[in-house]
């Protein structure tokens, strides 16, 4: 999916899950670029995660230059365990996502038991959950040769419930040049470019701006 406006989905932006059993389905890789996803499903409510991928073997799943919100109770599901014929890798980079979580999912994770690599870069995170509650943790991957990184990103108002919530926590991802700057944005903001003179607008790994590229135009 390139260059893309996607909303208004009834279950969630991309469902993998149809097999009867794990690994019915393969597909080697997804891509979405330069779009921005947004309204999908029931959102905190829902049942399904943004992208949900629960026994569809797949490669890889990269996401750069784009903007989700108000789109799934967490992000990314793999959580159905099984042996695979890869390890596969979830790339998220330059990228915004605001005002989604909840039905006690994992905000951004849920590989459960399954070995995975996973890398935020660049990108920006805020106002979790939408409704409910989220699990406290924002990552769920164990498996063995898992890697889970986040790095040069800004996250912000990520808590576990509305009301009375704990800051969320990354399991065991390893966090480099991260910032936790509030940009003033809530759980409805649609309009999320970044002022002139933040210090977002230079954050990124090669000094550049963070987050999806066109709310710095």
């Amino acid at each position: 999916m390139d260059n893309c406006i996607a909303h208004g989905s009834v279950t969630s932006f991309l469902r993998g899950d149809r097999g009867t059993a794990a690994r019915d389905f393969k597909i080697t890789g997804i891509t979405v670029n330069n779009s921005i996803v947004y309204d999908m499903g029931l959102n905190g409510a829902s049942a399904y995660y943004t992208f949900h991928l629960n026994k569809m073997q797949f490669n890889t799943l990269t996401i750069s230059k784009s903007t989700f919100y108000n789109a799934g109770p967490g992000l990314v599901t793999a959580s159905t365990t099984y042996t695979g014929d890869v390890i596969p890798t979830v790339s998220i980079t330059n990228s915004t996502f605001n005002g989604f979580g909840g039905n006690a999912k994992y905000a951004l994770l849920d590989a459960n038991a399954n070995p995975i690599n996973f890398t935020i870069l660049n990108s920006i995170f805020a106002n979790t959950p939408k409704s409910g509650t989220v699990n406290a943790a924002a990552i769920r991957g164990t498996g063995a040769g898992s890697t889970l990184k986040i790095s040069n990103s800004n996250y912000f108002n990520l808590f576990s419930a509305l009301t009375g919530g704990t800051a969320l926590t990354f399991g065991t991802a390893t966090l480099a040049s991260n910032q936790s700057i509030n940009t003033g944005w809530t759980a409805s903001t649609t309009d999320f470019t970044i002022a002139v003179g933040s210090p977002l607008r230079s954050a990124g790994s090669t000094g550049g701006p963070i987050g999806d590229p066109r709310w710095t135009y």
